[in-house]
């Protein structure tokens, strides 16, 4: 089925809670979405499915070419899941995907990154590489979503040190939280969304816990 008139999205791991999410965002703003990941069945979020292990880079150029022909022209991709961007591989896969499909549509690509992110990276070093990866591609616009990363640990406080009862449940009380509440998966699809069709086009941006959204029309 291919798009017609409609601008076109990959969303990789689109069978996801947050993949389907973000494939429902685009749905209601009139997209023709794509899904791609391991699974044959197309996601009920999405209109086509494109089987491949995103893992890999050639399997990855290969599903970026199929979603250009079946979208009739790639306005984005949205990589939700084990896309290795943060690692040094990653500017390989953003090639792979700017070249020559996005690039052709001054598209944009979105990396979404997971909460297992806490783990291995730090906010400082994804802004970094969303920056630097987005300088290298001045036709696509390239931004990171990550919505469970934060200057400081997720919920951190200071410690209490003593012994007593009702001082240590004054202290839990008195404390407040480092960082808001993790954001929903539908806040993080309309994040998503939102640097894909933000009147600024922004380009190098890094959304975290930390930050909200600009309200626009």
């Amino acid at each position: 089925m291919p798009a017609s008139h409609a601008p076109s999205v990959l969303i990789t791991g689109i069978h996801t809670a947050v993949g389907e999410a973000v494939g429902y965002e685009f749905i209601r703003n009139g997209w023709f979405v794509m899904g791609a990941d391991e699974l044959a069945h197309t996601s009920h979020f999405s209109r086509a499915q494109i089987r491949a292990e995103i893992g890999s880079l050639e399997s990855y150029r290969t599903m970026i070419e199929l979603a250009a022909i079946r979208g009739n022209g790639l306005d984005c991709v949205v990589n939700c899941d084990r896309v290795p961007i943060t690692d040094a591989q990653g500017i390989d896969f953003i090639r792979a995907a700017a070249e020559p499909f996005l690039s052709e549509m001054n598209g944009a690509i979105v990396n979404l990154l997971g909460i297992e992110a806490i783990r291995t990276h730090d906010l400082a070093e994804i802004s970094q590489v969303t920056t630097a990866v987005a300088a290298m591609e001045p036709r696509v616009r390239i931004n990171t979503v990550a919505p469970y990363l934060t200057v400081e640990a997720h919920g951190s406080r200071l410690p209490y040190a003593g012994t007593d009862a009702d001082a240590f449940l004054e202290h839990l009380n008195a404390e407040e939280r480092a960082t808001r509440e993790p954001l929903s998966i539908y806040e993080i699809a309309e994040a998503v969304y939102y640097f894909v069709a933000n009147p600024e086009r922004l380009s190098g941006v890094t959304f975290s816990a930390d930050d909200s959204l600009p309200v626009w029309a």
